[in-house]
């Protein structure tokens, strides 16, 4: 599982990718600070379970020295004095079943990762998934391409996940962006096409995945080696090389928050 969240260094500008998939946002307090949600990776910004907004951690912390303010969310106003885990649960669980993605999108990481109490079950982790997905949550789409690849609470199904990783890498997701790049590179679920994967690798590698750079190296060998064999092939009835690549191929990415 994933355990990170965004850092403005994975932040590239001009190229529309985001580390994790999430894009920095204005705290809607102080208007100052920019801020990234989940887990480690320069997180500066805290969400609450009530309505899911954020803010950042300066203004959290500002916040929890005031007794009259620490117990209610700054944006809704809603009491949050109970953070058991119970709580928290049932607030992300009304949110999903209102049709809130980022909501959808944690309910399905507490049943993949059995967190928050709940008993871990990863075929309804697949259904929360896709459900967040089908609302433009990036980090779903990836999370649910990454079950179908690795048939995480059903069926391996490299068609889907193909379709998934393109889905979520179209909406600025790095890791998705490598992860299609690398099912284009060995043909997993859609056809094999060298040029293709190298546009979306170098999208990842430029944003700072370090899989993707890994990756770009081992595409060139491909390449060169495909270029000899075809040369070759005109005095041989055609040679096709294929080089299987390796590295790990990406792995679910969650982390709570947005």
């Amino acid at each position: 599982g994933d355990a990170d969240g965004t850092g403005t260094s994975t932040d590239t500008p001009g190229n529309g990718m985001h580390y994790w998939g999430i894009e920095p946002e204005e705290c809607p307090i102080c208007m100052d600070a920019m801020m990234n949600t989940g887990e480690g990776r320069g997180q500066s910004a805290s969400m609450f379970s009530c309505c899911g907004g954020k803010i950042c951690n300066k203004c959290f912390f500002k916040m929890q020295e005031n007794p009259n303010d620490r117990d209610r969310c700054p944006l809704c106003r809603a009491d949050t004095s109970d953070c058991s885990d119970a709580a928290e649960l049932k607030r992300v669980r009304i949110r999903a079943d209102r049709g809130d993605p980022s909501a959808m999108y944690n309910l399905g990481g507490y049943y993949d990762f059995g967190r928050m109490g709940i008993r871990q079950n990863q075929r309804t982790a697949r259904v929360w998934y896709e459900k967040a997905a089908l609302k433009g949550h990036s980090r779903a789409a990836n999370n649910l391409a990454c079950s179908h690849r690795d048939g995480e609470g059903g069926p391996v199904n490299p068609t889907e996940a193909a379709r998934w990783f393109r889905v979520a890498a179209e909406m600025g997701h790095v890791q998705a962006a490598t992860n299609l790049g690398l099912a284009l590179m060995r043909g997993d679920g859609v056809k094999t096409d060298l040029k293709e994967a190298e546009v979306w690798l170098k999208k990842s590698a430029d944003a700072g995945d370090e899989l993707a750079v890994q990756q770009m190296g081992i595409l060139d060998m491909m390449k060169s080696m495909n270029n000899a064999s075809r040369g070759r092939g005109r005095s041989r009835g055609g040679v096709n090389v294929n080089v299987t690549p390796f590295g790990s191929g990406g792995s679910v990415a969650f982390s709570f928050g947005e």
